[in-house]
């Protein structure tokens, strides 16, 4: 009897691991995968045809020819597999014993880019997520044979995280914590900015940009807003850089998939989705389509149509109180000036209440004077506890969401509101007394949860 062959992915609800699993399905493979806690988009894979199944090596065989994991089950950098939570040690044992492949999220996916002619790797401090996307429904919007992988559901992939349209054109995000970013060797390599972030990992704000400068000279071209590549010394590090403005981008170097040096001229049309930021993220995204030679009114059309994605100033639905309800995964003081920025500017009449639920001690920690400030364009902030994620005990001590409450309060109206239980009483109670608020759910952790009140 011939058996499907085996892949096995733990921690399978992440949104990347899930696009991996999706992806194996899609090629004829039999997928499991473990989790911990319950998630919506365990049920989502489940109705495609993945077995969620309970913690241990059982379902794991000669079958089997790769194990996938989450970086999250491993508690000690230093020590990788050797250190991986106790609950997950059978499925990693298990995949040895069998001779499987025993592969980060990360190393899957660079496996699986580097089999594909042309490769796009999207990375950034924030916005890759959107710009990804973007391109992605480029893609898909003029049929390019492009398969898309990425860190958010997309709407143009039927509200999912992968769209899997042919072998010519892969564009994925590339996350840089833990430099998971440099095991992906892209033609294009977009950076959308490099504002410090994930300093519990890179420890100092050089050492964060010296890996976007590895990650640049991985590349055959690196594609960049003008102002970023020179604050932050990008500017040819890979034999073609484009250096991207609001109306034209400027292609030096080497010439690159037939586009000359030389300067374009270009002119975005009006978007779906508010905010200069959104607009600068479709910037790269076009100029992307142009180095893939796409055609350049039809990628504009694409654009003007993006309708946004999960979680990117997601609109949910208007309560019953003529509330309108929102949710952003914006954790970085950065995202956070602009997401409240643009929607403060779109929506001038309603008043802007922010729930935040700060994620992770370090990044809280080492950002708090930034995120001090980040909330003036909000009426009111209510923050709830932290999320803690890879956190070890002593940055637990580092700070509170009461202390950064405080801290936030001296610049603009905000007050800790503790548990998320907490968060989703006061967020019925403003509902209850509001008319016409926009009430935003933020943050990168269980905070998009309240979308159910």
């Amino acid at each position: 009897m011939t058996h499907k062959k085996h892949i096995h992915c733990i921690g399978i609800g992440g949104i990347g691991i899930s696009a991996i699993a999706r992806y194996y399905l899609a090629q004829g493979y039999r997928v499991t995968g473990t989790n911990m806690g319950h998630s919506p988009l365990l049920d989502t894979l489940v109705s495609e045809g993945i077995e969620i199944v309970a913690e241990g090596a059982s379902v794991i065989s000669a079958d089997t020819v790769k194990v996938i994991y989450t970086e999250a089950i491993i508690d000690d950098d230093a020590l990788g597999l050797a250190w991986v939570r106790a609950n997950h040690k059978p499925e990693i044992e298990a995949g040895q014993k069998f001779g499987s492949q025993i592969l980060s999220y990360p190393e899957a996916l660079a496996e699986l880019f580097h089999t594909f002619p042309m490769k796009i790797a999207v990375a950034g401090a924030h916005g890759k997520s959107t710009t990804s996307a973007m391109i992605g429904t480029i893609l898909h919007d003029l049929q390019a044979s492009g398969t898309t992988i990425t860190g958010t559901l997309v709407k143009a992939f039927d509200g999912r995280n992968i769209s899997s349209e042919g072998q010519k054109i892969m564009n994925i995000e590339a996350c840089e914590y833990r430099n998971a970013f440099l095991h992906y060797h892209p033609d294009i390599a977009v950076v959308t900015n490099i504002d410090p972030d994930h300093l519990d990992f890179f420890k100092t704000e050089d050492a964060y940009e010296q890996a976007f400068h590895t990650f640049a000279r991985s590349a055959k071209c690196l594609v960049i807003l003008a102002d970023e590549a020179e604050k932050k010394g990008m500017i040819g590090l890979a034999p073609t850089t484009v250096l991207v403005s609001e109306n034209s981008f400027e292609v030096r170097g080497e010439v690159f998939n037939g586009l000359q040096p030389g300067v374009y001229d270009y002119i975005l049309p009006s978007l779906v989705v508010p905010g200069d930021h959104i607009r600068l993220d479709a910037s790269l995204a076009y100029v992307v389509s142009q180095l893939l030679r796409l055609d350049p009114e039809a990628a504009k059309n694409s654009l003007a149509n993006y309708p946004g994605s999960w979680r990117r100033m997601e609109i949910i639905r208007t309560t019953p109180n003529w509330n309108l309800l929102m949710s952003d995964y914006g954790h970085h003081p950065t995202e956070i000036i602009a997401t409240l920025g643009a929607l403060k500017k779109a929506y001038p009449d309603k008043k802007l209440v922010v729930f935040f639920e700060p994620h992770q001690y370090s990044r809280t920690y080492e950002l708090r004077e930034e995120f001090a400030t980040s909330f003036k364009s909000a009426d009111m902030t209510y923050i709830s506890d932290i999320y803690a994620a890879r956190d070890i005990d002593q940055r637990r001590d580092m700070i509170t969401s009461w202390v950064l409450a405080e801290m936030v309060a001296k610049n603009s109206p905000c007050e800790y509101v503790g548990t998320l239980d907490d968060a989703r009483i006061k967020l019925q109670t403003i509902d209850a007394t509001e008319k016409n608020a926009l009430l935003l759910l933020l943050g990168a952790g269980n905070i998009d949860e309240l979308r159910s009140i």
